[in-house]
């Protein structure tokens, strides 16, 4: 027997714990709309700036097309083999998401080197060839669909603990929903002034966003980025710099999205604009990540850096201004 829920390829991936919800969430198209709702208030605390833990983020809304189920690995492993109690999981068509030791799991950057903790998606099996059907990033940096032996995973998650970290005993089970969701122009504007004026004070019908006073949001992180970049002298994250050239992405998609449903009309010089800052924040990705393999972080290598965030602000808030008034001009 053997059963493969349906994973979409999610356009937002640096981090695991966006990547599994937005790829099982946008194989319902229902959601298309909620997602270009969501994703675009970035957010990060205007303290530690080491970004431990995914310190750059987003403010996030709701997501109305999934519930979860939270269980304890160790209380799976009293009733019953993890194994089978995924593949019941799965049969019932709920997607798993829990820790495991990658020294177990092959094409992992881990694989019989060192001990690594992290989160793993499970979105199928066959009990014919005794595989799980995985999803997360592989040994060469990509975010792939995989496979891996029963024997292994059962290996990975039996010797995924810590006295210390109790939260690598979670299991959780994804439960997608059926859901009527209507697209809301006005929260949009909201958003984007928001994003402007750095604040967080967005509502809707179905949400209500927190609001983090430690936090900064919306262009008031680029001041806390080029705090990190000048503070750092021996690595910079690079997810970091992943995560706002998604955010760019997704913003130009947002642009195009909105043109398609007649929210706005000629966006001919809005698509060429966006698509520059596109350029501007992969090339910020590019050059952090070349200054990590070689080492560099002295004064030269930190004015580059400064200088394309400081670039990239201008661009964006030349880009939301006028996406604004075109906005306006329809409501």
């Amino acid at each position: 027997m053997k059963k493969l829920l349906p994973f979409q390829a999610p356009p937002i991936k640096t981090f695991n714990y966006l990547a599994y919800e937005i790829g099982i969430t946008l194989t319902n198209d229902e959601s298309l709309p909620w997602f270009h709702m969501n994703y675009f208030l970035l957010c990060c605390p205007k303290t530690d700036l080491h970004l431990e833990d995914h310190k750059l983020g987003f403010s996030l809304l709701d997501n109305p097309f999934l519930s979860k189920i939270h269980l304890s690995k160790s209380f799976i492993q009293d009733i019953t083999d993890p194994i089978q109690f995924i593949t019941i999981s799965l049969n019932h068509g709920y997607y798993v998401n829990t820790f495991v030791n990658e020294y177990f799991i092959p094409n992992r950057r881990a694989y019989h080197l060192e001990s690594y903790l992290h989160d793993i998606l499970i979105i199928g099996y066959d009990s014919v060839e005794m595989i799980l059907n995985v999803v997360g990033y592989n040994s060469k940096g990509q975010f792939v669909s995989d496979n891996v032996s029963y024997d292994d995973f059962r290996n990975s998650f039996i010797y995924c603990t810590s006295s210390k970290e109790q939260w690598l005993d979670r299991f959780e089970l994804i439960i997608p929903k059926k859901q009527e969701f209507q697209f809301n122009i006005s929260f949009i504007l909201n958003q984007i002034e928001d994003f402007l004026n750095g604040k967080n004070d967005a509502k809707f019908k179905y949400f209500e966003v927190p609001i983090k006073e430690r936090d900064a949001y919306g262009k008031d992180v680029y001041e806390y980025i080029i705090s990190y970049i000048k503070e750092n002298t021996t690595y910079w994250d690079i997810r970091f710099f992943h995560l706002l050239l998604e955010h760019k992405v997704a913003q130009l998609e947002r642009i195009k999205f909105l043109e398609k449903k007649g929210f706005i009309k000629n966006i001919d010089e809005l698509i060429i604009s966006n698509e520059k800052l596109v350029e501007t924040a992969n090339i910020l990705f590019n050059i952090t990540l070349k200054f990590n393999i070689t080492s560099a972080f002295g004064n030269n290598e930190k004015d580059k850096l400064i200088a394309l965030i400081k670039q990239l602000e201008q661009q964006e808030e030349d880009i939301l201004k006028s996406l604004i008034i075109k906005i306006k001009q329809l409501l």
